[in-house]
């Protein structure tokens, strides 16, 4: 029964994904078509902030001290054009006021029919 085992593959692949998340620093990510948080996964304790603080938000609605506006309408227009993006880096205030560094990156994501339906990428603690 090739369907029943392609389902035990696929899930043995996410195992296989979710582990290595889970024993790397970095953390996996995922974003709808509006670019809101939908998913964050492994590593989560070197994010320093509670994914239920992040899902359903934006990148920047999230602070990041040391990007202006102008930056953040250049990372913007990169994504309305299907871009994807390496080593984002943002300053961010953490837990007793001390600010620390992280660097994302990111591919856009398309739907079987080509209509584009996120982003998803990683990030990691570069203090």
């Amino acid at each position: 029964q090739p369907h029943v085992r392609l389902q035990s593959e696929l899930r043995l692949s996410e195992a296989r994904f979710r582990s290595l998340c889970d024993l790397s620093s970095d953390w996996y990510w995922e974003q709808d078509a509006e670019y809101r948080f939908v998913h964050i996964s492994g590593g989560s304790s070197q994010m320093r902030i509670a994914s239920e603080e992040v899902v359903g938000r934006t990148r920047w609605d999230l602070q990041a001290l040391n990007l202006s506006e102008a930056d953040w309408a250049d990372h913007r227009r990169a994504l309305d054009a299907r871009r994807p993006f390496r080593d984002l880096e943002l300053e961010r205030m953490g837990d007793g006021g001390r600010a620390y560094w992280v660097s994302i990156s990111g591919v856009p994501v398309f739907a079987a029919d080509g209509t584009f339906s996120g982003y998803r990428g990683v990030g990691r603690d570069i203090t």
